[in-house]
C-alpha cells in the first residue's frame, strides 16, 4: 500500500510538470525494478526438474497426438488395401465390400482413444506448470507481506 501511494504521488508530480507519457512509463519501469519483490536475488527460479518434466510431458502429448492421426490414417489405408477378405486364424471371412467402412470405424475409434490420452498427457504438463506458478506467487506474496511488516 505504501508503494502504490508513493507511485501515484510521483506520477502526479510528473504530470504537473508535463514531462510526458514516455517519462511516466520510464518512471513506472524504474519503480517496478526497485521493488525487492522483482529482484533476481529475491525471486529465484526453483523446481528445475519439475519444469523439465512438465515440458517433456507437453512434448510427448503433442507427439502422441501426431501419432494418433498417423495411426488413424494407417489403419484406414491398410483396411482399404487389404480388400474385402479378413483372415481370422485359418478362416477367411468375406466382408462383402465393407472393409473400408470397418477400417474407418476402427481408425476413428483408435484416434479418439489415443487423442484423449494425448490431451491428458499435455494437461499433466500444464498442471505441473500451474502448481509451480502457484508456489512462486505464494512465495512472492510472503516476501511482499514481510517487507510491509518491516516498514
Amino acid at each position: 500500500m505504501n508503494f502504490s501511494l508513493q507511485f501515484h504521488y510521483k506520477i502526479k508530480i510528473e504530470r504537473r510538470f508535463s514531462v510526458g507519457l514516455v517519462a511516466n512509463f520510464c518512471m513506472l519501469i524504474y519503480s517496478i525494478s526497485t521493488i525487492d519483490l522483482f529482484k533476481e536475488e529475491a525471486m529465484q527460479k526453483k523446481f528445475g526438474a519439475l519444469r523439465a518434466i512438465g515440458t517433456i510431458l507437453k512434448i510427448l502429448g503433442i507427439i502422441e497426438a501426431i501419432l494418433a492421426f498417423a495411426g488413424m490414417v494407417t489403419i484406414i489405408v491398410i483396411s482399404s488395401v487389404m480388400g474385402n477378405v479378413l483372415t481370422i486364424g485359418q478362416f477367411f471371412v468375406d466382408l462383402g465390400g465393407s472393409a473400408i467402412l470397418l477400417g474407418i470405424g476402427v481408425g476413428l475409434l483408435f484416434f479418439f482413444v489415443t487423442i484423449i490420452g494425448a490431451i491428458g498427457m499435455y494437461g499433466m504438463g500444464g498442471l505441473i506448470y500451474l502448481l509451480i506458478a502457484t508456489e512462486e506467487n505464494t512465495r512472492a506474496t510472503v516476501i511482499m507481506l514481510q517487507s510491509q511488516v518491516k516498514q
